[in-house]
């Protein structure tokens, strides 16, 4: 069975005693409902007959949107960076973010020259494999 990448949850609560593990809505669905926002807010005049007439079309780019940004998180290779290993995101076109491997909330932002010069040019050029 295909699961499509939801993100995960978008505002996660730990369980208590007194209830389970609030699941809430997911991050794309979360990231959908900002696309929305988004795609509405040109300040037309005629968004509530943009809505009334496309509201599937609309609703379709919003969770495109919503999917590209998911996919924009997604890890890209895993790197050894000054002796450490370090998961790899590309965030923009000209920079990447190092995710330490077990501490998470340390993380390293390299643009494409000091990707190079740290000997991860396989990383930008996209030969992760």
């Amino acid at each position: 069975m295909f699961k499509k990448n939801d993100g995960g949850q978008a505002f996660p609560t730990a369980p208590t005693e007194w209830s389970g593990l609030n699941e809430g809505m997911s991050l794309r669905d979360y990231f959908a409902a900002q696309a929305m926002c988004a795609l509405l807010s040109n300040n037309s005049d005629d968004a509530e007959d943009r809505v009334r007439n496309a509201a599937d079309i609309i609703a379709s780019r919003a969770y495109a949107m919503a999917d590209a940004m998911i996919k924009a998180r997604d890890v890209i290779a895993t790197v050894i960076y000054n002796g450490k290993e370090y998961k790899v995101r590309q965030l923009w076109t000209d920079e990447w973010q190092l995710t330490l491997v077990g501490k998470e909330r340390e993380k390293v932002m390299l643009n494409r020259q000091q990707m190079l010069i740290a000997g991860l040019g396989h990383v930008v050029e996209g030969d992760n494999g």
